[in-house]
């Protein structure tokens, strides 16, 4: 069983808020700068990082950032809010939202260990020059009860089809709940969000960092070994329909000359599956969710930095990508 068929990301959350300072909705500009200032000094030594007051972003420079799990709406909505992002995308910093300092690095697959190392040591460079809010009983402190404690959410993002089509997905959520996991999906509309669902750590007190972390790894392993059999049963008890679909979906990708961000999502999805069944020739699925992600409504804007004047234009360019990607695999 290869995890990069279940699992697309991995990602570590940790929050913590800055002795002295009221909470970030009591914040004034003056000292929302001087922590701002004071965690962007001490994570841009190597010029890696680059910070981006919230008061200075467009609404494509927001959308962008909030698809791409980088900045949260709460963030979003701020008045001395701030992101410090690094170069490559795999931490973002949030100044000011809920809390004072938000933490979340990211790591493609499943990487859960790797992503908390580098939250971790990110956490122990800032708390040498920022003093934590910490209560020997309690833990870290912070804006919502739900996180007090260690502070830390660990969340997995998981490609879940076969348990979506089989109508089991209520039931696996169900079960994780009662361990404090949850399992959601990335959007409302689970079809058109490729069949994308997050799984994530719940509790964070009383409990170590490490207890967390070893919670959320079985959980996946659980949804993994689920999804797995649902994917063998679809496959044995509607094998011609699946293939035809399978395939249909690659035609229209590979032919389309306009597509919407929604109908992508799914035809990637079961090309993805293609992939894993072996019906299609396409050995890295990293690069099927690099699409989805790279060509959502925002994102796409990297690409064309001048923007496009319809929507219509957008869905012409968004076609051809995912043409000229696959037809290259």
């Amino acid at each position: 069983m290869n995890n990069n068929d279940f699992v697309i990301s991995s990602r570590i959350r940790i929050a913590r808020n800055v002795t002295g300072y009221p909470f970030p909705n009591k914040m004034d500009d003056k000292r929302a700068s001087v922590i701002a200032s004071s965690v962007y000094d001490t994570l841009n030594k190597d010029g890696s990082y680059e910070i981006k007051p919230v008061s200075n972003l467009s609404e494509t420079q927001i959308g962008t950032l909030k698809e791409k799990n980088l900045m949260t709406s709460a963030l979003a909505a701020t008045t001395f809010g701030s992101l410090i992002l690094k170069r490559d995308e795999s931490v973002s910093v949030m100044i000011n939202e809920l809390d004072h300092v938000v933490i979340n690095t990211f790591e493609k697959g499943f990487n859960v260990e790797k992503a908390y190392e580098v939250a971790d040591g990110i956490e122990r460079a800032l708390e040498e020059k920022l003093k934590f809010v910490f209560s020997d009983k309690l833990g870290y402190l912070t804006a919502s009860p739900s996180t007090v404690g260690t502070g830390l959410k660990v969340s997995v993002k998981m490609f879940l089809p076969a348990l979506h089509i089989t109508h089991a997905l209520s039931e696996v959520a169900s079960a994780l709940s009662r361990i404090n996991i949850s399992l959601k999906a990335t959007a409302d509309n689970e079809t058109s969000n490729g069949y994308v669902y997050e799984l994530s750590s719940l509790h964070t007190l009383g409990v170590s960092e490490q207890d967390i972390i070893d919670k959320v790894k079985k959980a996946v392993n659980s949804v993994k070994s689920y999804e797995e059999k649902a994917r063998e049963r679809i496959y044995k008890e509607n094998e011609v329909d699946l293939k035809d679909k399978i395939m249909r979906s690659y035609g229209i990708a590979t032919n389309s000359y306009k597509m919407g961000s929604s109908e992508m999502l799914s035809i990637l999805a079961f090309i993805r599956l293609g992939a894993y069944y072996k019906i299609l020739p396409i050995s890295d699925v990293s690069v099927i969710d690099s699409l989805s992600s790279s060509l959502m409504p925002y994102a796409i804007y990297d690409y064309k930095k001048t923007g496009f004047k319809t929507s219509e234009e957008r869905s012409i360019f968004r076609a051809s990508k995912i043409k000229e990607t696959l037809k290259s695999l």
